[in-house]
């Protein structure tokens, strides 16, 4: 299942979603299930009217966790660190010398590896 940032980047598409995070990324917010431009909430200060109904449709009356800039930061560079000890692997490099390029420890290449 994609996560909660994937579901919205895909639902309001990735400039609307950086703009919601680097305003309200790592705070817990209220989705209106129908949100309201006389009173508007975070949510339709920061992406307008439509974009906050389409949010409405799809969690509307949840309590949400929006991720922090940093946190997707983090999550991004460990995507990127185990794709390349995925290449790495695959050209036939032994997980000591991968450790090495990659700045890890050999017990993070073998964890990766097997897929945890």
């Amino acid at each position: 299942m994609a996560s909660l940032f994937e579901q919205i980047e895909t639902l309001i598409g990735p400039d609307a979603t950086a703009a919601l995070l680097e305003n309200l990324g790592g705070a817990r917010v209220f989705i209106r299930t129908m949100p309201s431009a006389e009173n508007p909430d975070a949510i339709t200060r920061v992406l307008g009217i439509e974009m906050a109904r389409l949010i409405g449709r799809a969690f509307g009356g949840e309590k949400v966790d929006l991720p922090s800039v940093a946190t997707l930061e983090r999550r991004r560079q460990s995507l990127d660190r185990r794709g390349e000890i995925s290449r790495l692997f695959e050209r036939g490099i032994r997980a000591n010398e991968i450790a090495t390029r990659v700045r890890c420890s050999r017990r993070y290449v073998l964890k990766v590896l097997n897929g945890k």
